[in-house]
């Protein structure tokens, strides 16, 4: 038979199709009685459907990031600062893989639903930090010095807020109430993802963010050289080039493999006469 969707039927014929499928199956889905167009169409209406919500689902996630990280381009000011705030968002998805098969749960409707609230929840940890460190920056002190600060300073508010979170999610994490193995899956992962993203956000954010903003200084500190020596519009995307090469762990695994082979690990278009460039030291990769 030619798989059949919601597009071919008449809402009557839906609304028909749905109904009977669920009067003359039994909890089990088993057909206790006779019903052609229900028996059918409905595992392929279901099917597309299904489809549909979660292609949806994904559009709002990645809408989601996408708005969160202007926003934040916009607080800061900058566009290099908000990258360690998305590197920490799939930070959180280690512990929703943890909590869902120590919980024999499954990646359904509420689970995805509960990783897109937590993509807004996770975040926040991040923000406070990275805040409080580019306010001591700008007095003056040095930025190493300013993310040990801000870390002390502000791991008792990150500390009450996670808590916070978890206690409230616990009910429906346990299942308590009618329905509540309906919302189960949703407070799981994002109690799982909290946990997880609270404790490598205060170990892991700040060498991002140290390593990102020392990238920028050598990029930015190279472009007039590369300018002199290409044109203006090539000198800009080969340092765009490089920064996403370095985001990506390309330029770290490139670098790693010249090692290996006993080759010098300079930079590709420096000239050997360039001694006035900083040196590439990186922190992190």
């Amino acid at each position: 038979m030619q798989n059949v969707t919601t597009d071919d039927l008449f809402p009557s014929q839906l609304l028909y199709s749905m109904v009977f499928y669920f009067i003359l199956t039994d909890v089990k889905g088993n057909y206790i009685g006779v019903n052609a167009l229900a028996r059918e169409t409905f595992p392929y209406i279901l099917a597309d459907l299904q489809q549909e919500v979660f292609s949806n689902l994904g559009i709002a996630l990645v809408s989601g990031v996408l708005l969160m990280y202007l926003v934040l381009v916009m607080q800061f000011g900058s566009f290099t600062a908000p990258i360690p705030v998305m590197i920490s968002l799939p930070l959180s998805l280690i512990g929703v893989v943890i909590a869902l098969v120590s919980t024999h749960g499954t990646l359904n409707l509420m689970s995805i639903i509960g990783v897109i609230m937590l993509m807004g929840l996770v975040a926040k940890n991040a923000i406070l930090l990275l805040d409080a460190a580019r306010a001591e920056e700008k007095e003056g002190m040095d930025r190493e010095e300013a993310l040990m600060h801000a870390g002390r300073k502000r791991l008792r508010p990150i500390l009450m807020t996670t808590f916070a979170l978890i206690a409230g999610m616990l009910p429906a994490a346990i299942g308590v109430g009618e329905g509540g193995e309906f919302y189960r899956p949703m407070a799981v992962t994002i109690i799982g993802g909290t946990i997880t993203s609270t404790m490598l956000t205060l170990l892991v954010i700040p060498c991002f963010y140290d390593s990102i903003e020392m990238m920028r200084e050598r990029m930015l500190a190279r472009l007039p050289h590369r300018a002199e020596r290409f044109t203006a519009v090539g000198a800009v995307v080969l340092t765009m080039l490089e920064f996403i090469v370095f985001l990506t762990f390309l330029r770290f695994v490139y670098r790693a493999v010249r090692r290996m082979l006993g080759l010098p690990t300079g930079g590709l278009w420096r000239k050997p006469e360039d001694e006035h460039v900083p040196p590439a030291r990186p922190a992190f990769v």
